[in-house]
């Protein structure tokens, strides 16, 4: 949710923000270089984005 709006805020639109947060935690690996969300898509691939969403400052 943190990069969700940190690409929002960056102004891109949230179609494109969204997908480029769920990547961030497809792809997030941790201190072993492990990928600690791939095998378990309800981490990343849960949220979807209905109607326009207002202004994020």
């Amino acid at each position: 949710m943190t990069r969700l709006m940190i690409h929002l805020k960056t102004g891109i639109t949230p179609d494109f923000a969204l997908q480029k947060a769920q990547l961030n935690t497809l792809n997030y690996r941790d201190n072993q270089g492990n990928y600690s969300y791939a095998n378990d898509p309800t981490l990343w691939a849960g949220l979807t984005i209905f109607g326009e969403p207002g202004l994020v400052e």
